[in-house]
């Protein structure tokens, strides 16, 4: 990433988010 950390736990928030929605997809394909 190159933009630029606004908030760590907001980041790792947004990442968790993502990894749970690839799961989910993951588990439907």
């Amino acid at each position: 990433r190159t933009t630029v950390r606004l908030s760590s736990y907001q980041d790792d928030a947004i990442r968790t988010a993502v990894e749970t929605w690839a799961d989910a997809v993951g588990a439907l394909a």
